[in-house]
């Protein structure tokens, strides 16, 4: 069977690139995701870095890179290759963590984090703003209202 490639799911690698960047990750961190995902869904294989080198035509070393990231995000895992036979190290093959929060779940947390953020700053600028300008101050305090609120619906 042939083993798929970037050139075969064009459309859901850019998804994956764009949820990339979304999460605040390089783009070229999306087919690397797409590899994983259309495994775990096509297949339920794990992948070794040579299987995504494949996938996604990436070097071996921007392969590693970019699945240590992964890891360290908790959305990929990589267990032993305990089937390999002969000598040397064992391969690692990775999954797409089940147990893990999804890609969209990291992307509303980081959402409500920014929003708390923006928040404490429009609090700072409040705070230097009162005495001098009563209309930026209302005017902040209209934008704090709408981040609050848009901070509840998210945390629901």
């Amino acid at each position: 069977m042939k083993q798929s490639t970037t050139d075969d799911y064009p459309d859901l690698v850019r998804f994956f690139e764009k949820q990339s960047d979304w999460l605040g990750l390089p783009r070229n961190t999306g087919p690397v995701l797409a590899s994983l995902y259309v495994a775990k869904y096509e297949s339920n294989e794990r992948l070794s870095v040579d299987d995504i080198c494949e996938f996604t035509n990436y070097s071996r070393s921007n392969v590693g890179l970019i699945i240590s990231q992964l890891e360290a995000l908790g959305l990929v895992y990589g267990a032993a290759d305990y089937k390999q036979t002969g000598r040397g190290r064992r391969r690692i093959l990775y999954s797409i963590d089940e147990e893990a929060s999804s890609l969209i779940s990291i992307g509303v947390k980081k959402m409500v984090d920014q929003l708390k953020e923006i928040v404490v700053n429009i609090d700072s600028l409040i705070e230097l703003y009162s005495d001098d300008a009563p209309f930026i101050v209302k005017m902040l305090k209209e934008l704090k209202k709408s981040a609050q609120d848009s901070h509840a619906r998210l945390t629901l």
